[in-house]
């Protein structure tokens, strides 16, 4: 999330990151290093909120952001299969660990770690309109494999086999 909130520095002041999740103090960590880096007009914390409101807080977004900063941490498939299916253009780490699904066809990349970098592709993904929509549509292709009913027919499937 640092790399996010340090990208801010480079962007204009018509861009605002906006920040849901959390758990413990990490909110209070993370206000206060909004605060000392002096982006409290750009960085917008909502801390952690129930589950049912995230789909509002997905459609609202004009991008949706997964800032791995390390291989050895993963994100939850389902938060991926979500933004894929949100119709949103999906920005990662190019530290992703989930090469099968987040690739060149469907998402954007940047270098992990660096905030330059991903200001960099935030702008690209806002000046490649065409792109976009060919990265979205291709996005939302590969979440419809990643439903719970496609999960559930291929386990059925499995099962008919033996």
């Amino acid at each position: 999330v640092y790399t996010a909130i340090d990208a801010m520095h480079y962007l204009s002041d018509d861009y605002r990151l906006v920040l849901v999740g959390g758990y413990g103090n990490e909110e209070d960590i993370v206000a206060q290093y909004v605060k000392d880096h002096k982006l409290q007009d750009k960085v917008i914390i909502h801390g952690y909120q129930p589950y049912k409101l995230i789909p509002y807080y997905t459609n609202a977004a004009n991008a949706l952001l997964l800032p791995n900063n390390s291989v050895e941490h993963s994100y939850s498939p389902l938060k991926l299969y979500e933004y894929m299916a949100a119709g949103r253009p999906i920005i990662a780490s190019d530290l992703y660990n989930l090469p099968e699904y987040l690739q060149e066809e469907n998402s954007f990349f940047f270098e992990a770690l660096s905030g330059e970098s991903l200001a960099r592709t935030v702008g690209d993904v806002f000046k490649k309109e065409y792109l976009v929509a060919k990265k979205i549509k291709n996005a939302l292709n590969s979440s419809k494999e990643h439903t719970w009913q496609a999960r559930a027919e291929y386990i059925i499937g499995i099962m008919n086999e033996k």
